[in-house]
């Protein structure tokens, strides 16, 4: 139960995150349409970098200078990769989205 909480603590903090992010470049640049195009395109490289790393994780690697080992938990198929980096690009792009907005 304990790690279910956290796990919904840690999503709940990455999406007032992406908010806040949409909200710094709510003035970045005049025309608003570009701003919108800047949070899409960073939330993109992001969910796509996500979507890469998906059923990995590093194991050993210092804190300070990396390195380590990469360790496949379990081999994803095609369409559990893409579900997944759909769920978070559309989970990070709509409060970045509406952060701008605001």
């Amino acid at each position: 139960v304990f790690y279910g909480v956290l796990e919904f603590l840690g999503k709940g903090i990455l999406v007032i995150g992406a908010f806040y992010f949409g909200r710094h470049f709510s003035n970045l640049y005049e025309p608003r349409w570009k701003n919108y195009l800047a949070v899409v395109g960073i939330v993109g490289i992001v969910s796509l970098a996500i979507w890469a790393s998906y059923g990995t994780h590093m194991e050993d690697s210092d804190p300070i200078f990396g390195g380590g080992e990469e360790v496949v938990d379990f081999e994803p198929t095609d369409k559990q990769r893409n579900e997944y980096g759909a769920r978070i690009f559309f989970s990070l792009i709509i409060p970045a989205l509406f952060g701008v907005y605001r």
